[in-house]
């Protein structure tokens, strides 16, 4: 089976109006490095269970500690 291309899904750009894209409408990023991570995400998906094991063990634990997850959003939006 072929593999959609991303404007087919409308992944980065609707069809009717640009901005009526996927992607606008799930990024709830902070910085531009987090936009740019999601589009590389959506761009690149993996199916790789460690890799995606591993990233969900990281926002797990940041999820657990607040203090935590405010630090390095706050380090990250002033860079």
């Amino acid at each position: 089976m072929r593999a959609l291309q991303p404007w087919i899904l409308e992944i980065f750009k609707g069809l009717d109006k640009p901005s009526n894209s996927i992607f606008n409408t799930i990024n709830k990023t902070k910085t531009i490095f987090g936009k740019n991570l999601l589009k590389i995400t959506l761009n690149n998906p993996t199916s790789n269970i460690d890799i995606l094991k591993s990233k969900q063990k990281i926002i797990k634990q940041l999820l657990k500690d607040e203090d935590k997850f405010k630090k390095v959003q706050e380090i990250l939006e002033n860079i």
